[in-house]
């Protein structure tokens, strides 16, 4: 039996440490060596924290539990861990459980899901094969080609062609090429970025070694934002990880390819959530917009 908590900062801020602690306490004081204790990043229901999943044996999940305090934890270590049945306190209402039910996740398909502090989950969910696939089996001009079929987009606002981005950093001139991740969400209430990289770190790390390999860059870098601790906790945490599995750094996945990532912690300025401020602050200039053209992908970072 495997006990997951959700500990992404929504579920922290709830109290999810002092629920972890709780369990361990009850698990080892009742020698339940059968149950593993676990965690995992938010699964979009905030309001909900701390969120407490009980997944059997067979890996199917057989509750929810919602808004788990210490005080919560006895009756669901008696009535499930032990008497095997639902404590019915604390499990999550039809409504609540419809609502979830009906999403359909794309780029947050493993949050809540995994643990994000290991990598070893992300790659039993297909993990860097997409990646493998790109850089052992196809060229640059045939991912870019995927990408133009897919028919993804940039979720600003403006709904931008992504290959036409990565074509374009593809055909500017030089041959020293960056891909910068904007995950600096100055927007108040907005956590999609955080979402993402508490949950789901090594996804953005994939996606930024397939867009790197397209457009030829040598180097990668998350510009995040400095208010988002456990993010860039979890981020240098899977930089880590994937390097060790040779995802990261010299002649990744066995091929001649050299590529890597850093972390760029932004200092809090809401401006430099707009492209040309951002790429201005990582040159080491003002965080100011400029007028276009050129281009990002023609000049600078």
């Amino acid at each position: 039996m495997r006990v997951v908590i959700g500990q992404g900062s929504c579920g922290i801020a709830g109290g999810a440490k002092k629920t972890e602690a709780e369990f361990e306490k009850q698990i080892a004081e009742r020698e339940l060596t059968e149950v593993v204790l676990d965690k995992t990043g938010c699964i979009g229901a905030c309001y909900l924290e701390p969120i407490v999943d009980v997944y059997g044996d067979d890996g199917a999940l057989q509750a929810r539990y919602v808004k788990v305090q210490p005080k919560d934890v006895s009756p669901i270590v008696e009535k499930h861990l032990i008497g095997g049945g639902v404590s019915a306190d604390q499990v999550i209402s039809e409504e609540d459980a419809a609502n979830l039910a009906n999403q359909k996740r794309i780029v947050l398909q493993n949050c809540g899901r995994i643990n994000p502090e290991r990598i070893e989950d992300y790659i039993e969910q297909d993990g860097y094969e997409a990646a493998r696939k790109a850089l052992t089996e196809m060229e640059p001009e045939e991912v870019i080609a995927e990408i133009r079929l897919s028919g993804l987009r940039g979720r600003g606002g403006a709904g931008f062609p992504t290959w036409f981005k990565w074509n374009a950093a593809r055909q500017s001139e030089g041959t020293e090429k960056y891909i910068v991740c904007n995950a600096d969400e100055g927007d108040p209430g907005a956590f999609m970025d955080r979402s993402v990289l508490e949950g789901d770190p090594n996804a953005v790390l994939e996606g930024m070694i397939i867009g790197g390999y397209a457009m030829g860059a040598c180097e990668g870098v998350i510009y995040v934002r400095a208010e988002y601790p456990l993010a860039i906790e979890r981020l240098e945490t899977a930089l880590e990880q994937a390097r060790g599995r040779g995802f990261l750094g010299k002649k990744i996945f066995g091929t001649d390819r050299d590529f890597d990532i850093r972390i760029k912690a932004g200092a809090g300025a809401f401006v430099c959530g707009e492209e040309t401020a951002l790429i201005a602050s990582l040159e080491g200039e003002r965080g100011m917009p400029r007028l276009k053209p050129p281009f990002p992908a023609q000049k600078g970072y």
